[in-house]
Order: C-alpha cells, then structure tokens, then sequence
C-alpha cells in the first residue's frame, strides 16, 4: 500500500474534465488498497474536512467564485492556501508520492512539498498547461507563466499527458529539461454512465453537446448546422431537439444568437449541471456532437461512449484517438460545416445505431479502474 497525496485545485462541484479525473483516481486508488489524501479548493456548501470512497478530502479555503471556471489570481490564491493549509496536513500524512493534476497552480505546490518534505511527484497535464495548446487563445498565458513551468516540470518524477497527441506536444517542452512525457489516457466512470434500457423517451432526434461555453468547443456551429438543417429539410421543428449542457464566457452570446434564429423551441440550455445529473441527459440523447478546435482527451466524449451513443467530433488529438471513423462516429475536418454529418445521422439511423453499440464496446478500455492501475503502477 502507497500513500498518495493529490493535488487539484478543481475537484467537483468545482471545475471540468480534470476534477472528474481526480474524483474517479482517488477512489479507484483507494479502492486497490491505498491510502490517499485529496487537496482541493473549497466551495459553498463543501466540507473542509471528509472522508469519501475510501479516501481523505481536505478543501482550502479559497477565493473561488465560479463552479465552471476560475482565473489566475484564484488559482494562485489556491496554491498559497494548499501550501499554509496543507502544510502540517501533509506532514502527518508523509505521503510516498504526489500527483498534480495540472503544472500551474497544483504543480507549484507539489514543488513546494518536494522540497520541503522530499515527496516526489506527478504531473498530469489536462491540455490548456502545455505550452502549445490552443496558441491563439493561450499563447500569453504560456509565455508569462513559463518560469513557473520550468520550475515544476524540472523538478518532477514524472510528466503524464492524457492523449497520444498531447504527449507528443508536451515533449517539445519536456525535451528541454531531459524529461520524456509518458501518456495515461482519461477514463469513464462506467457504473454511472450507461446506455438508456428502454426506447428514446420521446419521438424527437435529440442532439446532446456538454462542455464549457468558449470559442475552444465551438457551440456556435452546432446552433449553425440545426439551422441550415431546419431551413432545407421538410420535417418539421418539433422532430429536433438539442440540449446543450454547460457554462461558460459565450452563454449570453449564443443563447441571444438562438432566440434571433427562432429556435429557441429547438435549442436548450441547460447551465452547468451537477455531475450527479449528467447521466440521464446522456440517456436521453441519440447523438454527441463536440466540435473542439483543441482537446487533451475530452471526459464528455468517454461519457457519451459509455452511454452508447455516436459521436461527432473534430481531427484533433485526443477525440480521434477515441473516435474511430465509421466505426462509433464520425471526424469532420471542418467544425464550421458539421450539416453533412448530422445529415447523414438522420439518413441512415440504423448504421448510426450500430456506432452507438460500438461506443459502448470501445468505452471499456477506458474504465477509471484500468487508469488508476497504469498511474499505481507509475507511483
């Protein structure tokens, strides 16, 4: 048995993919026998102190506002609270080794532990702290926070990437330091995420997206395609429908573009949605569309694999290494033209049904049990 300390400053209710992925390793750590401690940032409403599945909660206080996103200065205020609150935590624990979820702002606190207790750590980048990844949105990010991802990637055990394709792109900077990247991929909780048992509860084709509300995930097309589609084909309004799950800088301006295409009927947003809800949106769908420009290895599209449904994504690393063409999905090269895929969903259902089967099969490589093994296995 290891002790095993992890570090995240989102864990749920708080953030995204990389808070999912802490949740589900620390309890399957802790389900194959280990002793684990979880440092997070406190929420409304969060014990500071727990003990859940097995393992050890400890939540900083913390300047967080949002559930579905944070900015630099609380991610900074996070880093400073794990560091003066889990300080004497951490030293009673004496962990064996660290997994930071993220370079910036986890991986300065594992930093900070490794010199000043000699724990060794982990980091596991999610995609947006690898200098590279969505350049034109990042790219100041990456060079003003470059000191402080020398400093963390130099000083680790070990760099982990959750895609083939962001490895490849994590070692044109680990290269520097002579560190080699390794890739864990991401994983699915399938005990909560399962296929729907009866028939679709409605008669309308649903279309399910989930995810935060940015340029990066492009929503907007989504809302492009339903329109052209309505415009140009016979069936009426009432045979579509699509939910879109998720917060974020865009809400106000997509649900507005909505409500002045008039399809405010047809198009729903949702919000963010507890985790706990999730499943059932899933169930209810017939078809997953994410037109990412940019992906680490998207936790929505596991979700939607374990759910037994087809995918539509973009080539980008990540998505394609969990979307097989003609096998569970469709690629588009073109995010901005996703009506020839979803036209092509509607024509011909039944080939659409089987890639629904074959999501499902393909997801039970990515079960979070087999993950946790390949990261105890690392420790």
């Amino acid at each position: 048995m290891k002790k095993i300390l992890i570090l995240n400053y989102e864990f749920p209710p708080l953030g995204g993919g990389a808070g999912n992925a802490t949740q589900n390793i620390a309890r399957e750590l802790a389900r194959i026998g280990n002793n684990v401690l979880v440092i997070t940032a406190w929420f409304p409403g969060c014990a500071t102190d727990e003990v859940v599945d097995g393992y050890r909660l400890f939540r900083v206080k913390s300047k967080r506002a949002r559930v579905d996103r944070s900015n630099i200065f609380e991610m900074l205020h996070y880093t400073r609270r794990a560091i003066v609150d889990g300080r004497d935590v951490v030293k009673e624990f004496k962990p064996d080794a660290t997994i930071s979820f993220f370079a910036i702002p986890s991986g300065l606190v594992a930093c900070y532990f490794k010199k000043k207790f000699g724990v060794p750590y982990v980091v596991s980048l999610r995609g947006g702290d690898v200098p590279g990844f969505l350049p034109e949105n990042l790219r100041w990010h990456h060079l003003f926070s470059a000191p402080l991802t020398s400093l963390v990637w130099k000083n680790a055990a070990g760099i982990v990437a959750n895609s083939e394709g962001l490895r490849v792109l994590a070692d044109k900077t680990a290269s520097r330091y002579g560190k080699k990247v390794m890739m864990i991929p991401n994983g699915v909780n399938r005990e909560v995420f399962t296929p729907r048992t009866e028939g679709s509860p409605t008669t309308k084709t649903r279309i399910l997206f989930v995810g935060r509300l940015t340029e990066q995930k492009g929503v907007t097309y989504i809302i492009d395609a339903v329109n052209k589609i309505l415009k140009t084909r016979s069936a009426p309004k009432g045979d579509m429908a699509c939910d879109i799950i998720g917060d974020g800088p865009l809400r106000e301006v997509l649900e507005k573009k909505v409500m002045e295409l008039g399809l405010s009927d047809t198009i729903k947003f949702h919000g963010w949605v507890p985790r706990e809800k999730l499943p059932s949106f899933y169930q209810n769908a017939d078809l997953f569309i994410l037109p990412s420009s940019d992906e680490g290895m998207p936790n929505v599209v596991l979700e939607a694999m374990a759910s037994g449904l087809p995918i539509i994504t973009t080539f980008v690393p990540g998505s394609e290494e969990l979307v097989v063409a003609g096998e569970n999905g469709m690629l588009v090269k073109d995010r901005t033209n996703l009506v020839p895929a979803i036209l092509d969903f509607l024509d011909n259902r039944e080939k659409w049904k089987a890639m629904g089967r074959a999501s499902l099969e393909r997801s039970k490589k990515f079960d979070w049990a087999k993950i946790a093994v390949e990261y105890a296995n690392l420790i």
